[in-house]
């Protein structure tokens, strides 16, 4: 049986247990599902539990004997002190991290809950619970507002930064532009929940603005991006073009940010909807991998596809056609976190065009 210590430590609770949370959320909306809800809930009290900070209070973790190589700059130089965040093991640095990607998983999850609570009346009874999940979040959003500046570079008006692993402040890098993404989906629902008393609006605008100063608009009508837009060239392409898998965190910041009205208008969401007909597709339930097209992809990382790049089917009804196909090809026995909320979202959508 797998440890929960383990688990958590090696990054499971952000990059598998956020996504089933995602699926709860979205069987829930789909068909206004309390007992989908009641899993839901279940869950963020389980990764509550299993923040660092509350496992310290309880003398499950010692953050003097192992303490971070990595984490918001409060807690390099406070080294008693346990961050409100999940820490990983990393092997490549022989020490533990909070990094702003996991946190930002794990917060953007518990946040598309509690819109979804607070949006539906059918769902009233959950919003006492909700409230609290709301402190907690920022909290962990607060932590690491020390990572953010605006305007650090001209060509960055606003980001997220590496901390120093000393403590002296941050590092010249910015982080890349789906980490920035991660993290505006969690600004970007605070803003929503509370209107914006902690100037989160402000930071998601300036990674938006840090996209479009650096998008590309091919002949074809379609979005190219890269990665890392400060430092193009690297990435898990070759080029160093955003790849399909890490864009689905852009594509669902984008969406988001659209609909709450900050600097993307209809017509950036039908480029990017353009992205995936015209430039990934290749047909016959097949993708590539860059969102160029130039890269093909190998069927391993396809699920994407169903979820985030899935509400781009609001500007063209083709992406729900090429989800289904990609799906039905690959996914018919989904296996773990990601292809059951692929499933979900292919459900949710079927069901809103009806």
């Amino acid at each position: 049986m797998l440890d929960i210590a383990d688990a958590n430590e090696n990054g499971m609770l952000a990059w598998e247990a956020s996504y089933w949370l995602r699926t709860h959320i979205s069987m829930a909306q789909a068909f206004d599902d309390t007992i989908s809800l009641d899993r839901a809930e279940r869950l963020i009290d389980f990764l509550l539990a299993n923040r660092d900070d509350t496992r310290f209070a309880h003398a499950e973790l010692d953050v003097q004997n192992e303490p971070y190589y990595s984490a918001p700059l409060f807690y390099l130089n406070h080294r008693d002190r346990a961050a409100p965040g999940w820490r990983r093991w990393d092997g490549y640095y022989n020490g533990w991290r909070v990094l702003l990607i996991d946190d930002a998983m794990i917060t953007g999850a518990i946040m598309r809950y509690l819109d979804l609570v607070n949006e539906k009346q059918a769902f009233t009874r959950y919003r006492k619970k909700a409230a609290q999940y709301l402190e907690k979040v920022k909290e962990t959003v607060a932590a690491h507002a020390s990572s953010f500046a605006f305007g650090r570079f001209a060509n960055v008006p606003g980001s997220y930064y590496f901390p120093d692993p000393g403590g002296n402040g941050l590092q010249a890098g910015a982080v890349p532009l789906n980490m920035n993404a991660a993290m505006g989906v969690t600004l970007l629902l605070l803003e929503k929940a509370q209107a914006d008393s902690g100037g989160y609006r402000q930071m998601a605008g300036a990674i938006v603005d840090y996209f479009k100063l650096h998008a590309r608009v091919t002949e074809n009508g379609a979005y190219v991006w890269d990665y890392h837009p400060q430092n193009p060239g690297i990435g898990a392409t070759q080029s160093g073009v955003e790849d399909f898998n890490h864009a689905h965190l852009d594509i669902g910041f984008f969406y988001l940010a659209y609909k709450l009205g900050l600097a993307l208008t209809e017509t950036d969401m039908q480029r990017f909807a353009n992205t995936l007909t015209r430039n990934i597709y290749r047909g016959d339930g097949e993708l590539s991998w860059s969102v160029d097209g130039a890269e093909i992809g190998d069927g391993k990382n396809y699920w994407p596809v169903a979820f985030d790049w899935i509400d781009l089917a609001e500007f063209d009804a083709g992406v729900l056609a090429i989800a289904k196909a990609v799906y039905q090809k690959h996914y018919l026995r989904p296996g773990w976190a990601r292809a059951f909320l692929g499933w979900a979202e292919i459900l949710r959508w079927t069901f809103a065009e009806q």
